[in-house]
Protein backbone atom coordinates (compact mmCIF):
# COMPACT_ATOMS: atom_id res chain seq x y z
CA UNK A 1 0.00 0.00 0.00
CA UNK A 2 1.40 3.63 -1.40
CA UNK A 3 0.87 6.51 1.13
CA UNK A 4 -0.78 9.34 -0.09
CA UNK A 5 2.25 11.68 -0.49
CA UNK A 6 3.64 8.67 -2.61
CA UNK A 7 0.96 8.99 -4.67
CA UNK A 8 0.91 12.63 -5.54
CA UNK A 9 4.42 12.38 -5.61
CA UNK A 10 3.51 9.61 -8.61
CA UNK A 11 1.05 11.73 -10.16
CA UNK A 12 3.52 14.49 -10.86
CA UNK A 13 5.78 12.26 -12.35
CA UNK A 14 3.62 10.97 -14.37
CA UNK A 15 1.85 14.28 -15.44
CA UNK A 16 5.37 15.36 -16.53
CA UNK A 17 6.49 13.06 -18.92
CA UNK A 18 2.65 13.37 -20.49
CA UNK A 19 3.31 17.13 -20.41
CA UNK A 20 6.65 16.14 -22.38
CA UNK A 21 4.32 15.00 -25.40
CA UNK A 22 3.67 17.95 -25.86
CA UNK A 23 7.44 19.42 -27.22
CA UNK A 24 7.92 17.27 -30.01
CA UNK A 25 4.40 18.33 -31.21
CA UNK A 26 5.05 21.63 -31.06
CA UNK A 27 8.02 21.43 -32.63
CA UNK A 28 6.63 19.58 -35.41
CA UNK A 29 4.02 22.42 -36.48
CA UNK A 30 6.48 25.37 -35.68
CA UNK A 31 9.52 24.09 -37.80
CA UNK A 32 8.67 22.90 -41.25
CA UNK A 33 8.67 19.12 -41.56
CA UNK A 34 9.88 16.79 -43.56
CA UNK A 35 8.23 13.11 -44.34
CA UNK A 36 11.24 11.72 -42.46
CA UNK A 37 8.98 12.51 -39.08
CA UNK A 38 5.28 12.21 -40.56
CA UNK A 39 5.13 9.14 -38.89
CA UNK A 40 6.60 10.05 -35.76
CA UNK A 41 3.75 12.95 -35.96
CA UNK A 42 1.39 10.12 -36.01
CA UNK A 43 2.78 7.70 -33.02
CA UNK A 44 2.93 10.89 -30.64
CA UNK A 45 -0.97 11.82 -31.31
CA UNK A 46 -1.98 8.18 -31.12
CA UNK A 47 -0.06 7.93 -28.05
CA UNK A 48 -1.97 11.09 -26.76
CA UNK A 49 -5.26 10.04 -27.54
CA UNK A 50 -4.86 6.77 -26.21
CA UNK A 51 -3.77 8.24 -22.72
CA UNK A 52 -7.09 10.65 -22.45
CA UNK A 53 -9.25 8.06 -23.66
CA UNK A 54 -7.78 5.24 -20.97
CA UNK A 55 -7.56 8.10 -18.32
CA UNK A 56 -11.73 8.80 -19.11
CA UNK A 57 -12.16 4.74 -19.20
CA UNK A 58 -10.19 4.54 -15.88
CA UNK A 59 -12.22 7.07 -13.75
CA UNK A 60 -15.44 5.90 -14.89
CA UNK A 61 -14.23 2.32 -13.59
CA UNK A 62 -15.66 0.96 -17.38
CA UNK A 63 -15.06 -2.86 -17.97
CA UNK A 64 -13.68 -2.11 -21.12
CA UNK A 65 -10.91 -0.06 -20.07
CA UNK A 66 -8.40 -3.52 -20.03
CA UNK A 67 -9.68 -4.68 -23.74
CA UNK A 68 -8.77 -0.84 -24.36
CA UNK A 69 -5.51 -0.84 -22.69
CA UNK A 70 -4.49 -4.42 -24.25
CA UNK A 71 -4.14 -2.56 -28.04
CA UNK A 72 -2.00 -0.09 -27.18
CA UNK A 73 1.04 -2.04 -27.58
CA UNK A 74 0.78 -3.56 -30.39
CA UNK A 75 -0.20 -0.33 -32.30
CA UNK A 76 2.72 1.33 -31.13
CA UNK A 77 4.69 -1.75 -32.30
CA UNK A 78 3.06 -1.66 -35.42
CA UNK A 79 4.04 2.36 -35.96
CA UNK A 80 7.24 1.62 -35.02
CA UNK A 81 8.43 -0.71 -37.28
CA UNK A 82 6.75 0.39 -40.35
CA UNK A 83 8.71 3.76 -39.30
CA UNK A 84 12.16 1.75 -39.12
CA UNK A 85 11.17 -0.04 -42.09
CA UNK A 86 11.07 2.96 -44.66
CA UNK A 87 14.08 3.83 -43.12
CA UNK A 88 16.12 0.43 -43.71
CA UNK A 89 17.76 0.23 -47.84
CA UNK A 90 19.07 -3.94 -47.65
CA UNK A 91 16.00 -5.64 -48.97
CA UNK A 92 16.93 -8.86 -46.39
CA UNK A 93 16.78 -6.18 -43.27
CA UNK A 94 13.52 -5.35 -44.81
CA UNK A 95 12.02 -8.70 -45.43
CA UNK A 96 13.28 -9.68 -41.79
CA UNK A 97 11.55 -6.92 -40.52
CA UNK A 98 8.36 -7.56 -42.42
CA UNK A 99 8.35 -11.03 -41.00
CA UNK A 100 9.04 -10.16 -37.65
CA UNK A 101 5.68 -8.06 -37.78
CA UNK A 102 3.46 -11.00 -39.19
CA UNK A 103 5.12 -13.53 -36.60
CA UNK A 104 4.04 -10.44 -34.34
CA UNK A 105 0.84 -10.72 -34.84
CA UNK A 106 0.44 -14.55 -34.97
CA UNK A 107 1.55 -14.84 -31.24
CA UNK A 108 -0.23 -12.02 -30.21
CA UNK A 109 -3.72 -13.53 -31.27
CA UNK A 110 -3.37 -16.25 -28.27
CA UNK A 111 -1.63 -14.34 -26.38
CA UNK A 112 -4.45 -11.46 -26.10
CA UNK A 113 -6.93 -14.48 -25.83
CA UNK A 114 -5.69 -16.89 -22.99
CA UNK A 115 -3.44 -14.74 -20.72
CA UNK A 116 -4.42 -12.88 -18.25
CA UNK A 117 -4.21 -9.26 -18.38
CA UNK A 118 -1.26 -8.76 -16.56
CA UNK A 119 0.34 -11.49 -17.21
CA UNK A 120 -0.44 -10.37 -21.27
CA UNK A 121 1.16 -6.79 -21.01
CA UNK A 122 4.05 -8.05 -19.45
CA UNK A 123 4.94 -10.49 -22.44
CA UNK A 124 3.42 -8.50 -24.85
CA UNK A 125 5.62 -5.24 -24.28
CA UNK A 126 8.92 -7.72 -23.55
CA UNK A 127 8.36 -9.10 -27.09
CA UNK A 128 7.32 -5.81 -28.66
CA UNK A 129 10.26 -3.97 -27.25
CA UNK A 130 12.98 -6.53 -28.18
CA UNK A 131 12.07 -6.94 -31.41
CA UNK A 132 11.94 -2.91 -31.48
CA UNK A 133 15.71 -3.41 -30.43
CA UNK A 134 16.59 -5.68 -32.92
CA UNK A 135 15.17 -3.48 -35.22
CA UNK A 136 17.44 -0.27 -34.25
CA UNK A 137 19.89 -2.35 -34.80
CA UNK A 138 19.05 -3.20 -38.11
CA UNK A 139 19.07 0.80 -38.75
CA UNK A 140 22.33 1.32 -36.97
CA UNK A 141 24.29 -1.20 -39.10
CA UNK A 142 22.81 0.28 -42.40
CA UNK A 143 23.93 3.40 -41.25
CA UNK A 144 27.84 1.70 -40.48
CA UNK A 145 27.69 -0.32 -43.58
CA UNK A 146 26.53 1.75 -45.93
CA UNK A 147 26.23 5.61 -44.61
CA UNK A 148 23.74 8.26 -46.05
CA UNK A 149 25.90 11.35 -44.61
CA UNK A 150 29.32 11.75 -43.16
CA UNK A 151 27.93 12.46 -39.18
CA UNK A 152 24.95 10.28 -38.70
CA UNK A 153 23.67 12.41 -35.78
CA UNK A 154 22.59 14.97 -38.43
CA UNK A 155 20.13 12.80 -39.65
CA UNK A 156 16.19 13.45 -37.95
CA UNK A 157 15.95 9.28 -38.40
CA UNK A 158 18.91 8.72 -36.16
CA UNK A 159 17.68 10.78 -32.97
CA UNK A 160 14.40 8.98 -33.77
CA UNK A 161 15.27 5.24 -33.93
CA UNK A 162 17.63 6.41 -30.53
CA UNK A 163 14.56 7.19 -29.12
CA UNK A 164 12.53 4.56 -30.17
CA UNK A 165 16.05 2.07 -28.62
CA UNK A 166 16.87 3.63 -25.65
CA UNK A 167 12.79 3.93 -24.44
CA UNK A 168 12.62 0.19 -25.48
CA UNK A 169 16.71 -1.28 -23.84
CA UNK A 170 15.63 0.45 -20.32
CA UNK A 171 12.02 -0.58 -20.25
CA UNK A 172 12.45 -3.93 -21.67
CA UNK A 173 13.14 -6.07 -18.32
CA UNK A 174 10.58 -3.68 -16.04
CA UNK A 175 7.89 -5.16 -18.32
CA UNK A 176 8.95 -8.29 -18.67
CA UNK A 177 9.04 -9.19 -14.60
CA UNK A 178 5.74 -6.94 -14.59
CA UNK A 179 3.38 -10.34 -13.96
CA UNK A 180 6.14 -10.89 -10.65
CA UNK A 181 5.75 -7.28 -9.54
CA UNK A 182 3.12 -8.19 -6.55
CA UNK A 183 6.22 -10.27 -5.15
CA UNK A 184 8.69 -7.64 -5.31
CA UNK A 185 8.84 -4.81 -2.80
CA UNK A 186 9.87 -1.30 -4.16
CA UNK A 187 8.94 -2.58 -7.87
CA UNK A 188 6.30 -0.28 -8.57
CA UNK A 189 8.16 2.80 -7.33
CA UNK A 190 11.13 1.78 -9.77
CA UNK A 191 8.81 1.24 -12.79
CA UNK A 192 7.11 4.74 -12.34
CA UNK A 193 10.52 6.45 -12.14
CA UNK A 194 12.32 4.51 -14.77
CA UNK A 195 9.17 4.29 -16.90
CA UNK A 196 8.55 8.13 -16.55
CA UNK A 197 12.07 9.48 -17.05
CA UNK A 198 12.71 7.32 -20.42
CA UNK A 199 9.35 8.43 -21.79
CA UNK A 200 10.70 12.21 -21.22
CA UNK A 201 14.14 11.17 -22.71
CA UNK A 202 12.58 9.89 -25.68
CA UNK A 203 10.18 12.39 -25.92
CA UNK A 204 13.44 14.63 -25.73
CA UNK A 205 15.27 13.05 -28.52
CA UNK A 206 11.77 12.89 -30.68
CA UNK A 207 12.24 16.50 -30.05
CA UNK A 208 15.56 17.11 -31.45
CA UNK A 209 14.42 15.39 -34.67
CA UNK A 210 12.48 17.94 -34.90
CA UNK A 211 14.67 20.61 -35.19
CA UNK A 212 18.10 19.62 -36.68
CA UNK A 213 18.57 20.79 -40.14
CA UNK A 214 19.70 16.86 -41.84
CA UNK A 215 23.21 17.16 -42.91
CA UNK A 216 23.92 18.04 -46.43
CA UNK A 217 27.14 16.22 -47.34
CA UNK A 218 26.30 13.08 -48.01
CA UNK A 219 28.45 9.94 -49.71
CA UNK A 220 27.80 9.12 -53.30
CA UNK A 221 26.28 5.84 -53.94
CA UNK A 222 29.49 4.51 -55.82
CA UNK A 223 31.20 4.86 -52.35
CA UNK A 224 28.83 2.86 -50.53
CA UNK A 225 29.39 -0.27 -49.42
CA UNK A 226 26.69 -3.29 -50.58
CA UNK A 227 23.45 -3.28 -48.59
CA UNK A 228 22.45 -6.57 -47.27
Amino acid sequence: MISDNEFILYQIIENIARLSLFIPVFLYFYKKQNKEVWVLFYLLAFIFIHQIIYGSLLKRGSDFVEIFNSFYTPVEFLITSLYIRTLLRGSLSKTLLLTSIILYFICWIPLFSFSKAQDYISYIRAFSYSLILIFSLLYYYEQIRNPKTIFVYMQKSFWIVSGFFLFASGTFFIFLFDQFSSNVTGFFDQYVYIHALLFIVRNFFFSTAMIIKPEKSSFSDENSFLLV
